[in-house]
């Protein structure tokens, strides 16, 4: 139970600090509104199989965290945590969690059927 708090807190605070970079490398309150987004949506994703690899017990959890830590860093970065569009912000979030979790699992896998040396 620790083990899985630690994990859950490690990926949280990592997930944070990577869509807070985003925001300052793109320039924009909401990453998804810079031209550039898909590149760190990629690395989001790659972050979510690094992830998925190394805590290889719950990677759906893993990658939805990945994906939905955009949400409070746009909301502190637009100094609105709830926003007219909000609805609307989550389902996109809840779309792009569906390639992200596709590929935490699928690093999951390969770490399970990895040979233990």
């Amino acid at each position: 139970m620790l083990g899985t708090l630690i994990r859950f807190l490690v990926v949280l605070l990592v997930s944070l600090a990577f869509w807070v970079l985003a925001n300052l490398v793109l320039g924009t309150q909401e990453p998804w509104d810079s031209p550039y987004y898909l590149r760190f949506y990629l690395l989001a994703l790659g972050l979510c199989a690094t992830f998925g690899y190394f805590f290889e017990e719950r990677p759906m959890l893993w990658a939805v965290i990945v994906v939905f830590a955009q949400l409070p860093v746009m909301g502190l970065s637009t100094g609105r945590l709830i926003a007219p569009l909000m609805v609307i912000g989550i389902l996109l979030l809840m779309i792009q969690s569906l390639p992200a979790i596709l590929i935490a699992i699928a690093a999951s896998i390969a770490r399970k059927r990895q040979p233990r040396i």
